[in-house]
């Protein structure tokens, strides 16, 4: 009988050790949930501000590139203008030579 209660004293040691050893092992599985959960927001937050940057920066890039080609619009208008002031400055001159010459060499000329 004696050997019975040691027996059973020595499975139910074996048995608070295993349980101890699991317990332990659930701690640390809870614990790497844990750290994983934080690393997995930390991540999230980083990769929100590397979103928001990068949109930023695209945004500003637009807007630079809107600029410039607005610049080069407003350039192009005015000189398109110069050249239609010029071509009628022009248009104007021819006109008035026209009317300086003999009436027979301008029938001519048209």
């Amino acid at each position: 009988m004696n050997n019975q209660l040691q027996q059973l004293e020595t499975s139910v040691t074996a048995l608070v050790a295993q349980f101890k050893a699991l317990m332990g092992e659930k701690q640390a599985l809870a614990d790497e949930g844990q750290r994983l959960r934080e690393q997995q927001q930390r991540l999230l937050q980083e990769f929100d501000a590397d979103k928001t940057a990068l949109v930023q920066q695209y945004e500003l890039q637009i807007l630079n590139l809107e600029q410039s080609l607005q610049q080069v619009i407003d350039a192009l208008r005015l000189e398109n203008e110069q050249y239609r002031h010029m071509l009628q400055q022009s248009a104007q001159d021819i006109n008035t030579l026209l009317r300086r010459l003999p009436a027979d060499a301008a029938q001519e000329v048209a």
